[in-house]
């Protein structure tokens, strides 16, 4: 095997490595955010804390592999960047109708 070849195995190695990586601690965040009693409020705040993990996560893989093949991942990220944009937005905005409505 040629040095180009081998910088291409280890290279994909590294990003399955990384992969796995991400989907444990998606799980592990997830665990972590759903243990104990938890309230209404609480609960959509978590949804929103483990967006934001995830967001971080995939953020970090599509941004440090570069190539065609890593494309979907900055796809990915995209998605969930507009994701969790709209649920701060959703979120900011049931704040303030909250406390419209309260008096």
């Amino acid at each position: 095997m040629n040095d180009q070849s081998k910088e291409e195995a280890l290279k994909l190695k590294n990003s399955q490595i990384s992969v796995w990586m991400i989907l444990i601690n998606s799980a592990l965040l997830l665990i972590y955010l759903n243990y104990g009693y938890l309230t209404e409020d609480e609960k959509y705040l978590n949804i929103l804390l483990f967006v934001l993990g995830l967001l971080v996560l995939i953020g970090g893989f599509a941004f440090s592999y570069h190539g065609k093949g890593y494309n979907i991942a900055k796809w990915i990220f995209g998605l969930i960047l507009v994701i969790t944009l709209l649920m701060v937005a959703m979120a900011v905005y049931v704040t303030g109708l909250g406390k419209a409505f309260q008096h």
